[in-house]
């Protein structure tokens, strides 16, 4: 601001206008405030029936390929309505972001613009400087929506929202005006949230660990406020299953003819191998200690049993000659080899192996022992129920429910938001996640004169059906009765419970009594 600038205007001191008096100096500053005033209650009455970043006339915006191009137009920016020249911008990467202007204010003397000079000719004023000027600039612009404005462009006023490359053209928020709120209102308590057309969810693909989605045009009221997509919108979530653990799951070894077995998983989306536990069997040639009744160490660990000790043509019994003890053989006084010589001992022991050929719902083990049980520890994506939900501000969210190993529970949308579609996810490679609409579609009038002519024939021919299947009852005696047939009526009297035998049928204009 410029020096020797003075206003010392305050809305809240409720002055209504300046008083000037005879005799007194006109002050710089009351002009000051004379501006000030009448601005801030032109301000407050538009305000009362829009608001900042409000379309009045123009601007209309298209996306297309990431290029967004905006048409001269006018918005309603800080207290008035401002003509905005139009632009061509850049979208950056998919996400989230707004298109609105920045409005800089800059201060003009007549240094900037001489033309500011006082211009009457033959005054003692001529060419002296005079009032400087407040300089409004008006820039359309594109902001991340969680990122501020730049202090160098001014203030920034969203007018348009883009999500992954789309327009999301939404009413007026509900801070608008009364006229808007008590509409929403309105239509929130009679009909809640729904969809108008359109709006509908496919997957798409997968990719980079992502799921791609592809959210329709169309239109819908949230919460009482309509929000319209004029354009598809590409929506991308992370693959982020809930791992479930699991710890020792037993499978029997039963080889094929090439000694490997091809375990499948209980859970058939696994997501990390941590670690296979088979038993196996191996021999080893081993050295008797020093002496006699020595104990010789196993050269392994997790020793489940010894098969056999052998050296040369001699074979060792075990819990005579021999015994297992703590991953040792333990020489118990019988007949043993002699101190220094070697023996080969033939063994049984637990040992984590590397699976091959490792998917999702299983992997391929080898070289354990026939019947034994391999046991194996890994995570797994756990199901899930996902919820895509729209909020009255045109965001699209994605709800993540709670997991479960076979009964995952549905999420619900919370309050101001509406249920577009659920998203099975199964997790599994060779399957699509499952896209079920649940969305709300308003009824037209002309669908429902046509649900009610519906139902009109399905009536219509159930009786027709009823006639037809339905065998003609005997009639109490005494009694007068109307039997419909098709196109006919016929009315008889009977007595004693006997009937007429040449009573006929007649049209519906006219009857036959028969008396017996």
């Amino acid at each position: 601001m410029v020096n020797q600038y003075y206003n010392r205007f305050q809305s809240s001191q409720n002055y209504e206008k300046s008083l000037f008096i005879a005799g007194r100096g006109l002050q710089s500053a009351e002009l000051n405030e004379i501006q000030d005033n009448a601005l801030t209650k032109i301000k407050d009455l538009g305000d009362a029936m829009l608001t900042d970043g409000d379309v009045v006339k123009g601007c209309t915006c298209v996306i297309q390929d990431k290029v967004v191009t905006i048409e001269d137009g006018a918005v309603y920016l800080k207290g008035a309505v401002r003509t905005i020249p139009g632009a061509t911008l850049s979208l950056p990467d998919d996400g989230r972001y707004r298109i609105g202007i920045f409005v800089k204010e800059r201060t003009i003397t007549e240094l900037e613009d001489p033309a500011l000079r006082d211009p009457a000719v033959g005054t003692r004023n001529y060419q002296e400087a005079g009032a400087a000027r407040l300089q409004l600039t008006f820039t359309w612009g594109v902001l991340s929506e969680t990122a501020a404005a730049p202090a160098d462009k001014g203030d920034f006023y969203p007018v348009y929202t883009a999500e992954h490359g789309a327009l999301i053209v939404a009413s007026p928020t509900a801070e608008a005006d009364t006229v808007t709120v008590a509409l929403a209102r309105y239509d929130r308590e009679s009909n809640d949230s729904y969809l108008v057309k359109g709006l509908s969810l496919k997957f798409q693909k997968e990719e980079n660990d992502e799921q791609v989605f592809l959210l329709g045009e169309g239109k819908a009221h949230v919460n009482g406020y309509e929000i319209e997509l004029p354009h598809s919108v590409r929506l991308t979530y992370p693959v982020n299953p809930d791992l479930g653990t699991v710890e020792s799951e037993p499978h029997v070894f039963q080889p094929d003819e090439q000694g490997e077995m091809r375990i499948t998983l209980s859970n058939p989306t696994c997501s990390t191998l941590k670690s296979v536990d088979i038993t196996q069997q191996k021999s080893a040639n081993m050295t008797h200690g020093a002496y006699a009744g020595v104990t010789d160490p196993i050269p392994d660990q997790a020793i489940l049993e010894i098969v056999q000790i052998r050296q040369g043509t001699t074979i060792y019994t075990q819990g005579t000659d021999y015994k297992l003890q703590s991953n040792s053989v333990a020489w118990t006084g019988g007949s043993e080899p002699a101190p220094g010589s070697s023996y080969e001992v033939t063994y049984r022991n637990r040992v984590k192996t590397t699976a091959k050929d490792v998917t999702e719902d299983g992997f391929t083990v080898s070289n354990a022992v026939p019947g034994t049980l391999v046991l194996v520890d890994y995570t797994w994506k756990m199901p899930r129920y996902d919820l895509i939900a729209l909020d009255s501000q045109g965001q699209v969210q994605r709800i993540q429910g709670p997991a479960h190993a076979w009964n995952p529970s549905i999420p619900s949308a919370s309050a101001g938001q509406m249920s577009l579609a659920l998203i099975k996810q199964t997790w599994k490679k060779t399957e699509k996640p499952q896209v079920v609409s649940t969305g709300i579609q308003a009824v037209s009038m002309n669908e429902l004169q046509t649900m009610k002519s519906m139902i009109a024939d399905l009536y219509d021919l159930m009786a027709e059906e009823r006639l037809k299947t339905t065998p003609t009852p005997r009639i109490p005696p005494r009694k007068r009765a109307f039997l419909w047939i098709p196109f006919w009526t016929m009315i008889c009297e009977i007595s004693n419970g006997a009937e007429r035998s040449d009573c006929r049928p007649v049209l519906a204009t006219s009857h036959c009594r028969g008396r017996r």
